[in-house]
């Protein structure tokens, strides 16, 4: 079993990539295979899989993303390819938030969820409780303004993090855009 894996990728497929850890290639599927850079290390927390005569190894480069795959797996009707795909198109913060809320329709517009993302609520609803809580739940009208104009998830959920907590929503928009200018430029 791998805990975790750290080398330099040598390939980049679509939902791949080739590592070398001190003279072994392994390949690991990773939900973010387009921001990974070649011939740069990295850590993957890592998961496998012994099916039939191979094993499959899954890697994220956050623990976090590591346990909501784990997590997503483990509801009846997703697969592997549907939590990379979720954890490559949603953080973790907002497959969270879609779960708490009750949210179908925010899981399953992403390509290849469907109808799974009312399994994925049932199942995960009292699940994901063990997972740290972040800003986003107490600035969601902030989160959902700035992702409708177009602003990436990511940016949003590292600004909104560093707010200070019970800001009134025209403040905690404000921050949020300065922090992002500052972050971008």
């Amino acid at each position: 079993m791998f805990d975790f894996l750290v080398g330099k990728i040598k390939n980049i497929h679509k939902d791949c990539v080739g590592i070398d850890v001190n003279g072994l290639g392994f390949c690991v599927h990773t939900n973010r295979c387009n921001e990974l850079l070649l011939e740069h290390d990295y850590l993957f927390y890592a998961k496998d899989f012994i099916k039939d005569d191979e094993i499959i190894i899954y890697g994220f480069l956050k623990q976090d993303e590591l346990k909501m795959f784990e997590h997503l797996i483990s509801v009846n009707s997703v697969g592997f390819r549907t939590a990379c795909t979720l954890l490559n198109n949603l953080t973790v913060e907002e497959i969270i938030y879609f779960i708490k809320n009750k949210n179908k329709e925010g899981l399953a517009s992403i390509s290849g969820v469907g109808n799974r993302a009312e399994h994925i609520i049932l199942e995960l609803f009292d699940k994901i409780d063990d997972f740290n809580k972040t800003n986003i739940f107490e600035y969601s009208n902030v989160y959902n303004a700035l992702r409708k104009i177009g602003y990436r998830a990511k940016d949003i959920n590292e600004a909104i993090n560093k707010l200070p907590p019970s800001l009134n929503d025209n403040e905690a928009l404000f921050l949020t855009l300065k922090e992002i200018k500052k972050n971008v430029y």
